[in-house]
């Protein structure tokens, strides 16, 4: 996509008769390379802003903003964390913009779907809920179950938070089977 947007922007002169060149770095979800690339870009290459950083990558350049005063546009951090540090010194963080929703509203959002529609609408009352163990998804767990706890008729019957390097989700499988949940969140 952001190659698509620069060849199009490219095509019709560029920004200010200025042709924008794309500079890529696989991050590796690696928070230490992350970092590193982030103060390449920023220092080395002078790009005029970062975008992307989908991972945990973001909070260790969060403490870089300040220094480098780089923007950095991050399309997958979804973390309330995040907005949270901005609220608190937004001095420090006024060169982090996200676009994206933050955890909190992807959990109420699709809290409203599971009351709204797969309770209401289809009659699934049991909910198994399974989470990567990452600061962005634990709001989301932590709504879902408060909501789900607190609506009459809904029930979660298993709930587990697994690692970000699991490869085979067999027992988890066999245990939200054997919870009889009506669903998978």
């Amino acid at each position: 996509g952001v190659h698509m947007a620069v060849n199009e922007i490219n095509a019709a002169g560029g920004v200010n008769g200025r042709l924008l060149e794309v500079i890529e770095i696989n991050n590796e979800f690696s928070p230490q390379k992350g970092l590193q690339a982030y103060q390449r870009l920023a220092g080395q290459e002078g790009v005029v802003a970062v975008l992307g950083v989908p991972d945990g990558s973001v909070f260790p350049i969060m403490e870089q903003l300040s220094r480098y005063q780089v923007p950095l546009i991050t399309t997958g951090a979804g973390a309330d964390k995040l907005s949270e540090m901005v609220g608190e010194n937004p001095d420090r963080y006024r060169y982090f913009f996200r676009v994206m929703h933050k955890s909190s509203e992807l959990g109420n959002a699709t809290a409203d779907f599971a009351l709204n529609c797969l309770v209401t609408e289809h009659d699934m009352t049991r909910f198994a809920i399974m989470v990567e163990d990452d600061i962005w998804t634990k709001y989301i767990r932590d709504i879902w179950e408060t909501t789900l706890d607190e609506a009459p008729g809904a029930e979660v019957v298993y709930s587990t938070t697994f690692s970000p390097q699991t490869r085979d989700f067999s027992v988890i499988f066999q245990k939200i089977i054997d919870s009889k949940a009506d669903y998978i969140l």
